[in-house]
């Protein structure tokens, strides 16, 4: 197995790091990674579901306004994070579902770490954006998980499943959720549902449906607890993902 410290990651909407204007608040933010887990493994092309707490350690109030940015050490590229408010001795709970692309020949395995920038090094086309707060102590900026493995393609890329955003209704749902996908041939058609660790915690065969079908495709909820879960449909080279809170 190769070993690597350089994980590839696609995001969307990225912002690079520069430098900004002095803060307003000052405040002292812990992060800390609790998804995935040490040892994970992915296949090319999977979507994992990044899950992070951050404390507000400082003596400031963090407003809903106060954007926060994380970024992957070792990429110039970062993404905002938005909240409710952090108070003073608060823990607030992120996530973020990402597809890790291993572009090499043979499997990646390397750790994965997160960053939390301060607003102050942020630039959005080439501008400083607005400072609102800055972090005191950056010396609990970075949290990691350890040997996350990627696994090599082992297909041509004809084969790699087209990535959909998938209509979910109602949402919230409290005990059927109806996804809709126009399928131009006959498909086996499959519904994942994960929570936002990454664990699948329900599956739906749909068995083969023809082609034209008009019909949502309906997935029984009423046992999962209540929370946010990202569910994937599946049908052939086609893959549609979204999310949906169950109350």
């Amino acid at each position: 197995m190769k070993k690597s410290t350089k994980l590839f990651l696609a995001f969307a909407a990225m912002t690079t790091i520069g430098f900004s204007a002095s803060a307003q608040k000052s405040t002292d933010l812990e992060i800390k990674m609790t998804a995935p887990t040490n040892n994970s493994t992915y296949q090319y092309g999977d979507t994992v579901f990044l899950s992070f707490d951050v404390t507000n350690n400082g003596d400031d109030a963090l407003a809903a306004t106060d954007t926060l940015w994380v970024g992957l050490v070792g990429d110039q590229k970062v993404f905002p994070m938005q909240h409710s408010g952090i108070a003073k001795g608060v823990t607030f709970a992120f996530e973020k579902a990402l597809q890790l692309v291993n572009q090499q020949t043979e499997d990646l395995t390397a750790d994965l770490c997160l960053r939390l920038y301060n607003q102050s090094d942020i630039t959005r086309n080439g501008e400083p954006i607005d400072v609102t707060y800055n972090d005191d102590d950056t010396t609990n900026n970075v949290s990691c998980v350890t040997n996350v493995t990627l696994k090599a393609k082992t297909a041509s890329i004809n084969d790699i499943a087209q990535k959909e955003e998938l209509g979910i209704y109602p949402n919230p749902a409290t005990s059927v959720i109806n996804m809709d996908m126009n399928l131009t041939k006959s498909e086996n058609v499959v519904a994942t549902v994960r929570d936002i660790a990454g664990r699948e915690v329900l599956r739906q065969d749909f068995g083969r449906v023809q082609a034209g079908n008009t019909a949502p495709f309906t997935v029984s909820v009423s046992a999962l607890n209540p929370g946010l879960y990202f569910v994937e449909l599946n049908a052939g080279e086609r893959k549609a993902i979204g999310k949906v809170t169950v109350k």
